[in-house]
């Protein structure tokens, strides 16, 4: 057993000296006060102890006054309820050491209309060298029409794949990167699934009256002083990276190429997404109003169309050493590596399911799981609270004769009162 203190210790000490020290003196009070003057007061003690037993001059029962020894058992009751004992419990912990992290692109061509249910997912290869989506039709196998490449927003995608990847790391803990016109740490190393489903489902695109331009390079430096803080502190973990984009480049500013070499020196495994269709999409208009339509092309004065940029996402895979993936839409082929599904065509899921060949494996082969056990506390003050409720019973038991009696004095005294003035009156 262990004392918690829910109150600073102080501050229990103070409650149960001044308590105690206030029942003591009432205790002494009571001994020394005449027999008479506690009886008039009404302050004689209830006794009915089966018919044994006897109620001495004090008010106590076998020269004990028990009013104060359970009014001192109640002060004692709070100060250990304050002080709040715990019982340790041991607790089996399951953790790996696997660190997930998760660079989503924010950009507003994420919100491009060309991710289509019902397409399939290209294939992927490790080391970056899969074969994407290439030859297919947009947005869907075996020369889809233009027709099927309309459908949900590219970001859509990524919501449900950010999902169901953190669902296959279980114990492990999650980090988020976003990137737009910026990169920021969205969500730091947390073990919560439920923070990184929470981000996923809430998390909205970049303003498109406040974009930048977009450039896969834009998040590099965060991420890769990420990965090396984290190498540095835990060179023993286990660093797991999904790059979720479709690869566009409208700053005119951006380097040439991707810069993702460094970040790769400390990442173990993972993927590189890529959203979108070589047809490509009309991107709606990000931060406003929902009548504000498609973001529209200054030299045609018609809507933008945003393409993913599968070579460069290529590249990228290939620098960090991980698979890329065109992930399209739900009723793929379901073959190992390439995330699909064995869904039917035209379900309406929202992504072909997340296959081995994205996990690099399988988690067994990347993680060293196991469970270790913990103690833990647990604050045990309802047996205190009980205890103090039946004090309070008792209290209530005891008092209620004598403020009977006190009543029945005042009101037989009252009566004696009334009797002499009408006595007095008669005279006259």
């Amino acid at each position: 057993m262990k004392l918690l203190w829910i109150w600073p210790w102080w501050l229990v000490m103070i409650v149960l000296v001044v308590g105690l020290m206030l029942c003591w003196a009432g205790w002494r009070d009571s001994r020394h006060r005449p027999w008479s003057q506690r009886r008039g007061s009404g302050e004689q003690e209830h006794m009915s102890v089966g018919g044994r037993g006897s109620l001495n001059r004090h008010g106590g029962l076998n020269g004990c006054d028990w009013r104060w020894v359970r009014r001192g058992l109640m002060v004692a009751v709070v100060a250990l309820m304050g002080a709040a004992p715990g019982i340790r419990t041991d607790v089996a912990e399951i953790g790996t050491n696997a660190e997930v992290y998760f660079v989503v692109d924010a950009t507003g061509s994420m919100g491009a209309e060309d991710y289509a249910p019902g397409g399939s997912a290209g294939s992927g290869t490790a080391g970056g060298g899969g074969e994407g989506s290439d030859g297919e039709g947009a947005g869907g196998s075996g020369g889809a029409g233009e027709d099927q490449v309309a459908g949900r927003q590219r970001v859509d995608g990524v919501r449900a794949d950010l999902t169901a990847l953190a669902r296959e790391y279980p114990g492990a803990r999650f980090s988020i990167i976003r990137f737009d016109s910026r990169a920021t740490t969205q969500l730091p190393l947390t073990s919560d699934l439920r923070a990184v489903e929470s981000w996923a489902e809430t998390f909205k695109l970049e303003s498109s009256y406040t974009s930048g331009g977009s450039t896969i390079n834009r998040p590099v430096e965060e991420l890769t002083t990420t990965l090396r803080r984290s190498a540095e502190e835990k060179p023993g973990n286990v660093r797991i990276l999904y790059v979720l984009s479709d690869g566009e480049s409208t700053d005119p500013y951006a380097e040439s190429g991707p810069r993702f070499a460094e970040a790769g020196a400390y990442v173990s495994g993972g993927a590189v997404l890529g959203y979108g269709s070589e047809m490509g999409g009309k991107m709606p208009v990000q931060g406003g109003y929902s009548g504000d339509g498609y973001i529209i092309d200054p030299l045609t004065g018609q809507p933008a169309i945003s393409r993913i940029n599968e070579a460069v996402l290529k590249e990228v895979a290939e620098q960090l050493g991980v698979p890329y993936a065109h992930r399209v839409g739900a009723g793929g082929s379901g073959s190992p590596g390439n995330g699909g599904s064995s869904s039917d065509e035209g379900s309406g899921a929202v992504n072909p399911k997340i296959g081995e060949g994205l996990l690099v494996g399988g988690i067994e082969e990347l993680l060293e799981q196991g469970s270790n056990t913990r103690s833990v506390y647990n604050v045990q003050i309802w047996p205190l609270g009980m205890a103090l409720v039946g004090l309070m019973m008792w209290e209530i038991y005891a008092t209620t004769p004598r403020l009977r009696g006190a009543l029945e004095l005042r009101r037989a005294t009252r009566d004696s009162a009334s009797g002499r003035l009408a006595g007095t009156r008669g005279g006259f």
